[in-house]
């Protein structure tokens, strides 16, 4: 029975064209992605793209089976009542997960005034695209107090760094202070993990970042974690 139907899919070449339309599909979709990171265009395109593609694939088996066979073929039943169906339900899906995101350039233009009284324009990142992250001081594990200045040291050098981003958002220790204060740490050092993520949580950030700084035969090391909220 089970090779009876594998002989009649082949037969109507059901498993080569799907496996072209797949094929199709990851070329488009690998455009797609090269298009958003060339032009600075929306990542809910590659998204899109990839739902979009899949969930026409019951159209694209339909007329695989009905007319996969070479020779004409007359449209059947099926495929009138399942094509538009299937277009029906993909464009549902569509409003769906992408009704209020938005779709175009991750950057918008600004008019600003600068000190001399100008009007200047500037490009910027759309807040939605940018990532956001909460940075923690680091903790000194190896021992040798005298590195204790560089858990703090290093995270501002580390946030400098950040900053030249336009695409990232930084918060530092001191946009938490009372809440780490009040679950008493009033240095702001030996945070858990959980009351980092938390903190993370309750600001609406993406992630955090927090490290280590070690000390092995007099050569220092520095450990850097981006954890998810």
């Amino acid at each position: 029975m089970l090779s009876a139907v594998l002989k009649e899919l082949l037969k109507r070449r059901v498993p080569q064209i799907l496996g072209i339309y797949l094929g199709v599909s990851w070329a488009i979709v690998e455009a797609v992605g090269f298009l958003v990171d060339r032009y600075l265009l929306s990542s809910h395109l590659v998204d899109l793209c990839i739902v979009i593609l899949a969930s026409l694939i019951p159209s694209v088996l339909l007329l695989a089976y009905f007319h996969g066979r070479p020779g004409q073929d007359e449209w059947t039943l099926a495929e009138k009542i399942g094509i538009p169906t299937n277009l029906v339900a993909c464009a549902a899906l569509l409003v769906f997960l992408f009704s209020g995101k938005d779709l175009g350039a991750v950057t918008m233009t600004v008019t600003l005034e600068d000190e001399e009284g100008q009007t200047v324009e500037r490009v910027i990142p759309k807040s939605e695209f940018r990532k956001k992250f909460a940075l923690f001081y680091f903790d000194n594990v190896s021992g040798d107090s005298a590195l204790d200045w560089l858990q703090y040291g290093i995270p501002v050098g580390v946030a400098a760094d950040l900053y030249q981003d336009p695409f990232i958002d930084v918060k530092e220790v001191a946009s938490f202070r009372e809440q780490i204060r009040e679950a008493g740490y009033d240095d702001g050092l030996g945070l858990p993990m959980a009351l980092m993520r938390t903190i993370t949580r309750d600001a609406h950030l993406d992630r955090f970042v927090s490290g280590t700084i070690a000390a092995d035969d007099g050569e220092l090391s520095v450990g850097i974690g981006a954890y998810s909220s």
